[in-house]
């Protein structure tokens, strides 16, 4: 199964330009490189004063050629210019790095080092291409997989990561960036492992420090973890509308922030039962849940204990689109 394409046909075109422009720029550095290697090492050629190469000339020749000035001179090749060519097409390949990072940011294009967002859009669909290839496998072998790819530093394509758009190149050109291009992309692949290493850890599982490939294995204290918060949910079933529900609750009880540990329960409860019904339940059932299992006293809702402004309702839909996301990518 390949993604479906939603890009207009004049983003593809640019796609591909980018690419072919890409793939051009390397193809000269890799000439200029072999250019200059061939002649430094050969031992055909001779380094000059002037710092450039002239070919030694045999007897015969020299026969040939005749001992003319011009016939020495067309000998010699100016590895000073090859040397300033080169450095002027690593310009060029850097200059268009950072102008497929914009243009993947602008139009959510996946390559390979594309935004945390536009990888986000994406890895549901790689999951799914990744089970459709191998039917045995579950949603953790592939993150596993896909931990491993992303430790690894090069542009090459997995058998699951095939779209139907263009790709913007599959040749390695790391070895040529710039330090700050190189950091760019350092930065890309450490958050996508960041954000893979935390959906391994929600299922439940870790990743085996060692040698690469690393293996992931069930975390025993997170299982347990599970069991008891499965206790908590068939105890409170009059609390929250489904398990979903009480997911939610407990990713906003995590990283919503508030000054007040009392003020941050009351604004879950409000955004949760006006925005999404997560609760079948009265404010004072919710408060004595979470003085029980929370160890948080709350009397009750007043306007005073409380404020839900216009401010604090954004920060809320934020994680909960986050939530959702991920909750696509389980």
């Amino acid at each position: 199964m390949s993604i479906e394409n939603p890009y207009t046909d004049e983003v593809k075109q640019e796609a591909i330009t980018l690419s072919r422009n890409l793939i051009k720029s390397l193809d000269t550095v890799h000439q200029l490189l072999n250019l200059i290697e061939s002649i430094t090492n050969n031992k055909k050629w001779k380094k000059t004063k002037s710092g450039n190469y002239t070919k030694k000339v045999s007897k015969e020749e020299n026969e040939i050629d005749g001992k003319s000035f011009f016939s020495k001179t067309s000998k010699i090749s100016n590895t000073r210019i090859h040397k300033l060519q080169l450095r002027q097409s690593k310009k060029k390949l850097n200059l268009l790095i950072d102008e497929i990072s914009k243009f993947s940011s602008s139009n959510n294009y996946y390559w390979r080092y594309c935004s945390l967002e536009t990888y986000q859009i994406f890895c549901p669909n790689f999951k799914e291409n990744f089970l459709d290839s191998i039917p045995e496998a579950e949603p953790i072998d592939f993150l596993e997989y896909e931990f491993n790819y992303y430790q690894k530093h090069s542009n090459h394509r997995t058998f699951y990561h095939n779209t139907e758009q263009p790709p913007i190149t599959t040749l390695d050109f790391t070895p040529f960036l710039t330090e700050k291009n190189k950091l760019q992309l350092q930065i890309s692949d450490r958050n996508k492992v960041k954000f893979i290493t935390d959906e391994i850890e929600r299922h439940g599982y870790i990743i085996e420090s060692g040698k690469e490939p690393y293996k992931i294995t069930q975390n025993p204290k997170k299982t347990n973890t599970i069991l008891i918060e499965n206790k908590v949910l068939e105890k409170h079933l009059d609390i929250f509308k489904d398990a979903t529900a009480y997911e939610l609750f407990k990713f906003l009880e995590e990283n919503h922030q508030t000054p007040h540990i009392k003020t941050k329960y009351i604004q879950i409860f409000i955004y949760l039962d006006k925005s999404h019904n997560c609760f079948v339940c009265t404010q004072k059932k919710y408060l004595e849940f979470v003085k029980e299992f929370r160890s948080i006293a709350i009397s009750k809702f007043t306007p005073t204990n409380h404020n839900y402004t216009d401010k604090i309702l954004p920060k809320f839909k934020n994680l909960a689109s986050t939530f959702y996301k991920n909750q696509s990518i389980s």
